[in-house]
């Protein structure tokens, strides 16, 4: 329980944390377990140290360990795709703590007793769910996923975990790490509109502490969640970075034919080495992400072929998309003008007034729209009050022939 082995902020700790410093034979590891178990009620916080750089405090050791793991490298890494490939093959199944991705603790051979298993009884077991079994001997199909954000990992994570076919699954994302739109389109102070209690998956919760999760979580902290998901679930190892995808295009692949099926994808993408690498695959899942692709109105792009309304032709300032948009300096010495009232709107509108360099801040509307808080008090998110009755994907129908939901929107509106 001593936490002199974590960063003297309490801010920077994270679920890993690894000390480099310069002089030390190896890094120092170590694992905060009161993150990496969000529903667990420790009494303190917990570590668990690897390589400790100094002797810990009296009375905080609750228990000693001398062991080596090994920890997965790109070569470690091929053995476990070939594990994973072979799964079943002549009626051999494989489990243990490397049989997975990960650091080869208790969770991952947990993961993959869960994953032999669920191959046994999906193979050998006529009538699960009225799903023909698999042959022991059939590969498994490749699939890729266009992606690390938060669709992304999931649909990765349920290919992995399926019982109706195995997959051999690959993820390929532009950027440099998990995350997604919430790394290259994050700006300053950017928070969660939605709160904790409604982002998080349902395999994977937040923690109630909100020293640890605010109500709406920033953007760098959801990352980190994400990051956690992913480790949690064997999913980092899978992640291909820095590669950028240029075409995916319908193919006959005789290899997909021999599997019963007609139609592959044909997937060429440019690796961090600027590379073009053209890969076959059987599925592939796009999950680029619904904000990757900013929408610009044709009057603000210098191109356009109406010239007599494009405005950025005649317009001598500068003109940015919100997606750009990073900290508050940029509107030093200028007068802003914000079009749209979505909530990355709100939220330049706020940073742009907040900045006292400005010289004066407009929001323009097309229509009326409705503003409040997104919290009610500490605690208590307005969305989890809204999601009720009255707000929900599935309708009741008494609901939707009293018309109730519609009635109660109209009141708070006007």
């Amino acid at each position: 329980t001593d936490p002199s082995f974590m960063p003297p902020d309490r801010r920077d700790w994270k679920c890993w944390n690894v000390d480099a410093s310069a002089g030390r034979p190896e890094s120092q590891l170590t694992f905060w377990l009161n993150e990496f178990y969000p529903d667990a009620r420790f009494e303190a916080d917990v570590f668990q140290t690897w390589a400790p750089s100094h002797a810990p405090k009296e009375g905080t050791v609750l228990g000693r360990s001398n062991f080596e793991r090994v920890v997965h490298s790109m070569e470690t890494q091929s053995y476990v795709a070939e594990i994973q490939e072979t799964m079943g093959l002549n009626g051999i199944y494989y489990a243990g703590s490397y049989c997975v991705y990960g650091m080869g603790l208790l969770e991952q051979a947990l993961i993959s007793g869960r994953e032999a298993s669920e191959m046994v009884l999906n193979d050998l077991l006529i009538g699960v769910k009225g799903v023909a079994p698999l042959e022991a001997t059939a590969a498994p199909l490749e699939a890729l996923v266009i992606g690390a954000g938060p669709s992304g990992l999931v649909a990765a994570k349920y290919l992995l975990e399926s019982m109706e076919q195995k997959y051999h699954v690959t993820i390929v994302d532009s950027s440099n790490g998990i995350g997604g739109s919430f790394i290259n389109k994050a700006y300053d102070n950017c928070r969660l509109v939605s709160s904790k209690y409604l982002t998080a998956f349902s395999d994977h919760r937040m923690p109630e502490d909100p020293e640890l999760c605010p109500d709406h979580p920033s953007a760098a902290r959801y990352v980190e969640y994400l990051k956690s998901y992913a480790e949690r679930f064997g999913l980092l190892g899978l992640v291909r970075f820095g590669c950028t995808v240029l075409s995916v295009k319908d193919a006959k692949i005789d290899a997909i034919e021999e599997k019963g099926n007609s139609n592959g994808y044909e997937v060429k993408y440019k690796n961090p080495s600027a590379e073009i690498i053209t890969g076959k695959y059987d599925v592939v899942a796009v999950c680029s992400g619904l904000h990757n692709s900013p929408y610009i109105p044709e009057l603000f792009i210098s191109s356009s072929s109406d010239t007599e309304k494009n405005i950025a032709t005649k317009f001598k300032g500068q003109i940015i998309h919100s997606s750009q948009y990073k900290d508050p300096s940029i509107f030093a010495d200028k007068r802003v003008l914000i079009l749209g009232c979505g909530e990355t709107a709100m939220d330049i509108a706020h940073h742009a007034i907040s900045n006292p360099l400005s010289k004066s801040v407009a929001l323009v509307a097309r229509r009326g729209f409705l503003s409040i808080p997104h919290n009610l008090a500490q605690g208590r998110p307005l969305d989890v009050f809204i999601t009720n009755i009255f707000e929900h994907a599935y309708e009741h129908p008494w609901v939707h022939a009293l018309r109730l939901r519609w009635i109660l929107s109209t009141i708070i509106i006007r």
